[in-house]
């Protein structure tokens, strides 16, 4: 549910109780005709007064806790996202440093695979000194 209608739904169960109390003395007061003194009248618009404030105090707490509750949930769709950017940038790198090896290796096959020319051409540099002396 979102906030305005949990909102208004907090509102019409305000308005509902502050009915019930109101209805509720009118039931008192015909049942009880002695009753209906002004002290009597008074305590007990007192006592709605109360109930109500009550049911607003309760409602106001309500609508914070949701109001927290939607900041939380809001926090951590944040979190999740940047936890898959991170888990991402993750793969990325272990892509980029696989690819990395592999490129080293290939350079170093290079660089032996020079070296092993240049030693041979040494070494045929070095027969044909030789077989050159021979002559």
């Amino acid at each position: 549910m979102d906030s305005k209608t949990n909102e208004a739904l907090l509102e019409a169960y305000t308005q509902e109780m502050a009915a019930r109390a109101i209805k509720d003395i009118e039931k008192y007061l015909e049942e009880n005709p002695l009753a209906g003194t002004e002290l009597e009248k008074e305590q007990l618009l007192e006592k709605v007064l109360h109930e109500e404030q009550q049911a607003e105090y309760k409602r106001n707490i309500a609508e914070n806790l949701l109001e927290e509750h939607e900041q939380l949930i809001k926090k951590a769709v944040k979190m999740e996202n940047e936890l898959k950017m991170v888990e991402s940038i993750k793969a990325e790198r272990a892509k980029l440093l696989q690819m990395r090896a592999a490129e080293q290796e290939e350079v170093h096959g290079k660089y032996r695979s020079m070296d092993a020319m240049i030693r041979m051409k040494r070494e045929t540099e070095e027969l044909r000194a030789m077989c050159n002396t021979e002559k």
